[in-house]
C-alpha cells in the first residue's frame, strides 16, 4: 500500500490502448504503474513491490509465463498476487497460467466492473494473509517470552510410546536444552526419553502412554520432570499435550509444547529450605533460652547445634574460638556437633586447635568480615591445602566478632557432598552463629562474674591495706627529705664536700622514692574507687607550659629535640581536673624521656571540634626512642608490667605510670591507645571532651610555646600524579588546610581536566601540581600545554629532583616554582602562601599529629604496591623502554624516601642515574643492590603488618561511579546497617579511602560517616 493510503496496482501490457483502459479502470481508487515489456515489468516489481499486478501473456521477447516464472522464484516479489489480463480465452491457457502461480485470469475485452471484483478479491485475500503473518509474528514471540517450545508426534498405531517414533522438535526445544540441529538432537521419541532423570523416567514416559491410549481422551497429559541440558546439568519442565483423534478414538496425532521452569523450581526449593531453616533456628533459640545450669546448657547447645546441621544437611556444625598461645593466636575448637558421617570421618582428624600461621589468609579474611564458603575443590590452593586435613568437601565458615572484637568463627562442613549455599541460607546461619556465640559468651560473662565477686573483697582488702601502708611510708619519708634539704641549705663550711655529695643523693632518692610511693597510692585509690576528678575552668596553655618547665632539664640533659605544639581555643577555657590532666601528660613525657636516648620528643594537643558545647581535644606524645613490638604494647597499661623484663633493671620504674594514666583518662571520659614498633618510637594519644567556659581577655598568647600558625585556604587545586602514595600525601596535606583536590592520574587527564573547565565555562583551577614522571604523558608536556591554554593557572612541579638544572629546566617549561619529595607541612605551606590568599578562620594545627597513621598507610601501599617493581624495571630495561624503566625508578626513589627506607632510596637513584643516562645493559651491582634493598624493605614491612597479603592494584572506578558509591553508603552507615561492609572492595579502590574502610571494618559506623562527608565533599566537583 502507498503512503497515500491508496493501493497499487502493475499494469504490464505492451499495447499500449490496453494499458489505457485498464488505467481508466483503476483510476482514482488505486495507483496504477505501468510496464511495457516483461523486463522493465520484473524491474519495477522488484524495485518496489506492489500491491496486485496485471499480466498480459503475448508480449514480445518475454511473454507473461516468462515474467510469472521469474515473479515466484524471486524471494522479494513471490508472494505479489498475479492476475493474468490477456486476449487467450482457451481454458487450456488459464489452466496453464494458475498452475504457475496465477491467483486469477482476466480475458479481453475488459468489463470494468469485472476487473475491479478481481482486484479487489485479491486485495482481502492479500490483507488477510498479511494479518495472518502478524498474528504468527506475535504468537512467536509470545512463546518465546514464556519460554515454551513446541512438538508434535504422528501416531504409529498399536506402538506409540516406541523410542523410535518420528517426534518433530521445533529449533526453540533444542535451543533451550542447548542443542543446535538434528544431528545433535534427532527426531525421535528417544531424545526425550533418554535425557530423562532417572528418578523420573518413568513417571513421565507412563504419564505420556496412559494420554494417547486412553481413547476416551479424558486422561490429561500433563507432567512436571527433569530434563538433561547439553552441559549435563538437569532442568525443570513442565510438559503439557493434546492428542487429535479419529471418530472411534483412535490416536493420529499428538501435539504439544514443554516449558522451562527451573528458575521458578529453584526459587521454591529455595524458600522451602529457607522456611526450614528459619524454623530449625527459632526450634534452637528456644533451646538455648530454657538452658539453666552450665550442664543443661552445654546439652542445649549440642543440641541447637544438631538442629541446624540436619536442618541444612550438613555433617558438622564447629564454633572456634581464639585464643592466644605462646604468644600466638589460636583457634580453639570450642563446641561441635558432628552428624554419623562427620563422627566417623572427624575420628581420624584430631585437629581441636591450630594457629593462624597456618593459613594467614583466614585471619586476615575473617578479621575483615569476609566469609569463606563454597566447595573445597573451588577454593584457592592455599584454602585447599589448609582444609585437606579437616576431609571435608564444602565449607562455610562466618566470623563472629564481640564488640567490635574478632571473637572466631562458626564452621558448618559438607563431608559427603560438593554444594553451593544461597544468599539467604548464609544470611541465617549467620544470624545463628551469632546466636550461639552470644550464648556461649554470656556464659563466660556469667562465670567471670561470678569470679570476680569472689575476687572483689579480697581486692578491696588488698586497696585498703595498699593505700595505708603508703600513707605510712610517705610520713617518714618526707621527714627524710626535708631534713636533707635543710642539712643541705647550712653554711658549706659546715659540711665536708663528700657529706654534701651523700645528702644530695639522699635528696634525690627520697624525690624518687616518694613517686614510687605517691604512684602505690595512685593506684591504690583508683582500684578502691576513691580517685575523684575536680571539674574548674582551667587554661590549656598552664597545663602545657608547667609540663615544658618541669620535663626540659632531663630533655637537655639528653640532649634531645623537645617541642609543643597546640592548637588555640579561640577564647575559651576547659571545664575540668588540670592536675589530673597534668599527671597524664607528665607521665607520658617521663616514659618518652626515660625510653629516648636520641631524637625528639614532641607534646601536642589538637582541638578536633570546638562549638557552644564544648571543645575534643587529641593530646599526644611521640618519641624517637627504643619502642615497643605490638606483643608488649599489649601489657604495658597493666599494673606493676613493664614491656620488657629487662626495663627495670636497665631504665628503673616500678610500671605503674601507664597504669595509672590509663585509669586517669578513662575517668576524664577518653582512651589511651599506643602506636610503636622496636626501634622507630612510641606515641601515646588519648582524645578528651571538655565543656568550655569564655576565657578572659588578659589569656596568654599560644605564640609562647612557638606554637606554628597553620593558613587555611578556600580553593581547588589538581594533583597530577600516578603514583597513589604521593597522591594520598599531598591530598592529605591539602585538606588539613582546607583545600579541594582533584587528581589525575597521568598529565594527559591533568590537561583534559583544565580544558573541561574551560568549555564547561567553570572558574580555573586555582594551583596544579605536577610531577615529572608520568606515563601517557609526563610532567614536561603537560606544563606547557597548560600554559598554552592561558588559563592563568600556576603549575607546580612536584619532584624528588631539585637540582639547579633541573629547578632550570621546571621553569624553561612553564614551572616558576617547586615542591620537593618528600616535604615538610611548612615546606608545602610556603609555595601556597606565594599562590593562594589564606582565608580567615584558619585554625594552626601541629601536622605530625597523624604522621605515625599516616606513615603506617604509606608503608602498607608501600608493601601493596611494589612486589613486581624490580621485575618491571628489569623487565622494562631489557625490552629498551628506556623511558619507562627510568620512570619505574624514580617512582620507587620516591616512595622509598616517604617511608624512610633510605638505603633503598640511595639503590633506585643510583639505577635511575645510570637510565638518565641510557647506560643498557645495565650493571650489574647496581641492579643487584637494588633488589636486595627492596627484597629486605618488603620483608621488613611484612613482618610489620603480620603477613598482609599483597594483593593486585583495582581498577580506579571513574568520578561519576565513586559519586554514585557514596550516595549508596551514606544511609546505609546513617542506618547503623552492617551490610555497608559488602561495599569495601569498591571504596578501597578509591584514593584517599582508607580511614572510611578503616572505621566500617571496625564497625564505627558515626566516624564513618563523617569521614564519607568529607570525601563527598571532594568528589564533589569531580567531571
Amino acid at each position: 500500500m502507498e503512503e497515500t493510503g491508496k493501493y497499487s496496482i502493475l499494469v504490464v501490457d505492451d499495447e499500449v490502448v490496453n494499458v489505457e483502459v485498464l488505467t481508466n479502470i483503476l483510476t482514482p481508487a488505486y495507483t496504477v504503474y505501468t510496464a511495457g515489456d516483461g523486463k522493465s515489468a520484473l524491474e519495477k516489481a522488484e524495485k518496489h513491490l506492489r500491491d496486485v499486478i496485471l499480466l498480459d501473456v503475448v508480449m514480445p521477447e518475454m511473454d507473461g509465463y516468462a515474467v510469472l516464472f521469474a515473479l515466484k522464484n524471486a524471494a522479494k516479489t513471490r508472494n505479489n498476487p498475479v492476475i493474468f489480463a490477456t486476449a487467450l480465452s482457451d481454458p487450456g491457457d488459464e489452466q496453464k497460467g494458475l498452475d504457475m502461480g496465477a491467483e486469477d485470469y482476466i480475458t479481453k475485452p475488459f468489463s470494468p466492473t469485472i476487473v475491479r471484483r478481481r482486484i479487489e478479491k485479491q486485495i482481502m485475500m492479500l490483507n488477510s494473509l498479511r494479518a495472518a503473518e502478524y498474528d504468527i509474528i506475535n504468537y512467536k514471540l509470545a512463546i518465546e517470552s514464556m519460554n515454551i517450545a513446541l512438538w508434535r508426534m504422528d501416531i504409529v498405531v498399536g506402538d506409540p510410546v516406541n523410542p523410535d517414533n518420528r517426534f518433530i522438535w521445533t529449533r526453540e526445544f533444542r535451543q533451550m536444552l542447548g542443542y543446535s540441529d538434528e544431528d545433535d538432537f534427532p527426531n525421535v521419541l528417544r531424545s526425550w526419553s533418554d535425557r530423562l532423570h532417572p528418578e523420573d523416567k518413568e513417571t513421565a514416559v507412563a504419564a505420556f502412554a496412559a494420554h494417547i491410549n486412553d481413547r476416551t481422551g479424558q486422561t490429561p497429559y500433563d507432567i512436571a520432570y527433569r530434563m538433561r541440558h547439553k552441559n549435563g546439568e538437569y532442568r525443570h519442565w513442565d510438559g503439557f499435550g493434546k492428542t487429535l483423534r479419529d471418530s472411534e478414538g483412535v490416536p493420529i496425532r499428538v501435539s504439544g509444547a514443554v516449558r522451562d521452569v527451573t528458575e521458578k523450581k529453584q526459587a521454591e526449593i529455595a524458600l522451602g529450605q529457607r522456611d526450614k531453616l528459619l524454623r530449625a533456628v527459632n526450634l534452637a533459640a528456644s533451646v538455648l533460652l530454657t538452658a539453666e545450669g552450665q550442664e543443661t546448657f552445654e546439652a542445649s547447645l549440642l543440641e541447637g547445634m544438631e538442629i541446624v546441621g540436619r536442618s541444612m544437611d550438613m555433617d558438622c556444625v564447629e564454633i572456634w574460638q581464639n585464643e592466644v598461645v605462646d604468644g600466638e593466636l589460636h583457634a580453639v575448637l570450642k563446641h561441635y556437633w558432628f552428624s554419623e558421617t562427620g563422627r566417623e570421618i572427624k575420628a581420624g582428624v584430631p585437629v581441636f586447635r591450630f594457629p593462624y600461621s597456618d593459613s594467614p589468609q583466614w585471619e586476615s579474611r575473617l578479621s575483615r568480615g569476609e566469609y569463606i564458603q563454597g566447595e573445597v575443590s573451588a577454593l584457592s590452593r592455599e584454602d585447599q591445602e589448609f582444609l585437606s586435613v579437616f576431609q571435608i568437601k564444602t565449607v562455610l565458615a562466618i566470623p563472629i566478632f564481640m564488640h567490635d572484637q574478632f571473637w572466631g568463627f562458626c564452621c558448618i562442613d559438607d563431608c559427603r557432598t560438593s554444594r553451593s549455599f544461597t544468599d539467604d541460607e548464609v544470611s541465617i546461619l549467620h544470624s545463628v552463629c551469632y546466636m550461639l556465640a552470644n550464648a556461649i559468651n554470656r556464659r563466660m560473662l556469667a562465670a567471670a562474674m561470678r569470679r570476680a565477686e569472689i575476687a572483689e573483697e579480697s581486692n578491696k582488702a588488698k586497696s585498703r591495706f595498699l593505700a595505708t601502708m603508703s600513707h605510712e611510708i610517705r610520713t617518714p619519708m618526707n621527714s627524710i627529705m626535708g631534713f636533707a634539704e635543710l642539712a643541705l641549705d647550712m653554711p658549706d663550711a659546715s659540711i665536708a664536700p663528700r657529706g654534701k655529695d651523700y645528702l644530695v643523693k639522699i635528696k634525690d632518692s627520697t624525690r624518687w622514692l616518694l613517686h614510687i610511693v605517691n604512684d602505690i597510692l595512685d593506684i591504690s585509690k583508683i582500684e578502691s574507687g576513691k580517685m575523684e576528678l575536680e571539674c574548674a575552668p582551667f587554661d590549656l596553655h598552664d597545663v602545657l607550659s608547667r609540663c615544658q618547665s618541669v620535663i626540659l632539664p632531663g630533655v637537655q640533659k639528653k640532649e634531645l629535640d623537645f617541642s609543643i605544639c597546640a592548637e588555640p581555643l579561640n577564647g575559651k577555657r576547659l571545664m575540668g581536673d588540670p592536675v589530673r590532666l597534668y599527671q597524664a601528660l607528665m607521665n607520658l613525657l617521663s616514659n618518652a624521656v626515660k625510653f629516648t636516648n636520641a631524637g625528639e620528643i614532641k607534646l601536642s594537643s589538637r582541638v578536633t571540634q570546638l562549638d557552644e558545647g564544648g571543645a575534643t581535644v587529641v593530646f599526644a606524645v611521640r618519641d624517637s626512642g627504643i619502642g615497643m613490638s605490638s606483643e608488649q604494647t599489649e601489657k604495658i597499661f597493666d599494673p606493676f608490667i613493664q614491656a620488657d623484663s629487662r626495663t627495670t633493671r636497665d631504665y628503673g620504674g616500678t610500671g605503674l605510670g601507664l597504669a595509672i594514666t590509663k585509669n586517669i583518662v578513662e575517668l576524664m571520659g577518653g582512651t589511651l591507645s599506643v602506636q610503636s614498633r622496636p626501634g622507630a618510637g612510641s606515641t601515646f594519644s588519648f582524645e578528651i571532651r571538655f565543656d568550655t567556659v569564655d576565657a578572659p581577655g588578659d589569656a596568654p598568647d599560644p605564640s609562647q610555646l612557638d606554637l606554628p600558625e597553620k593558613p587555611h585556604f578556600n580553593a581547588l587545586i589538581l594533583v597530577c600524579d600516578d603514583n597513589p602514595m604521593n597522591q594520598e600525601v599531598i591530598c592529605g596535606h591539602l585538606a588539613n588546610v582546607g583545600i579541594r583536590t582533584w587528581v589525575a592520574e597521568n598529565g594527559k587527564i591533568g590537561v583534559d581536566m583544565v580544558r573541561h573547565r574551560m568549555e564547561k565555562g567553570d572558574s580555573p583551577f586555582d594551583l596544579v601540581f605536577m610531577d615529572m614522571y608520568m606515563p601517557v604523558m609526563d610532567g614536561m608536556e603537560a606544563a606547557l600545554r597548560i600554559m598554552a591554554m592561558g588559563t592563568g593557572t600556576p603549575v607546580v612541579a612536584m619532584t624528588a629532583n631539585i637540582m639547579a638544572s633541573d629547578l632550570e629546566n621546571y621553569r624553561q617549561h612553564g614551572m616558576p616554582d617547586y615542591v620537593g619529595k618528600p616535604f615538610t607541612s611548612q615546606e608545602l605551606w610556603r609555595v601556597l602562601l606565594k599562590y593562594l590568599t589564606p582565608v580567615e578562620g584558619g585554625r594552626s594545627v601541629e601536622q605530625g599529629l597523624d604522621d605515625a597513621e599516616l606513615q603506617r598507610k604509606l608503608c602498607l601501599n608501600f608493601l601493596r604496591s611494589n612486589p613486581a617493581k624490580y621485575q618491571a624495571i628489569l623487565e622494562a630495561a631489557e625490552s629498551g623502554d628506556i623511558k619507562l624503566a627510568h620512570r619505574l625508578a624514580h617512582t620507587l626513589k620516591g616512595d622509598a624516601g616517604m617511608i624512610g627506607r633510605s638505603r633503598l632510596q640511595d639503590a633506585a637513584a643510583a639505577v635511575e642515574a645510570l637510565l638518565k643516562d641510557d647506560a643498557l645493559p645495565l650493571r650489574g651491582e647496581e641492579m643487584h643492590r637494588l633488589e636486595t634493598e627492596l627484597a629486605r624493605a618488603l620483608e621488613e614491612l611484612d613482618r610489620l603488618f603480620g603477613g598482609v597479603v599483597i594483593q593486585d592494584e583495582r581498577k580506579m572506578p571513574t568520578s561519576g561511579e565513586i559519586r554514585a558509591l557514596f550516595e549508596k553508603l551514606e544511609p546505609m552507615l546513617n542506618n547503623i546497617n552492617p551490610e555497608c561492609t559488602d561495599l569495601l572492595d569498591e571504596i578501597r579502590a578509591i584514593p584517599g579511602t582508607e580511614e572510611l574502610a578503616l572505621r566500617i571494618e571496625e564497625y564505627e559506623f558515626e566516624l564513618a560517616a563523617e569521614t564519607l562527608a568529607a570525601l563527598k565533599e571532594k568528589w564533589a566537583g569531580s567531571p
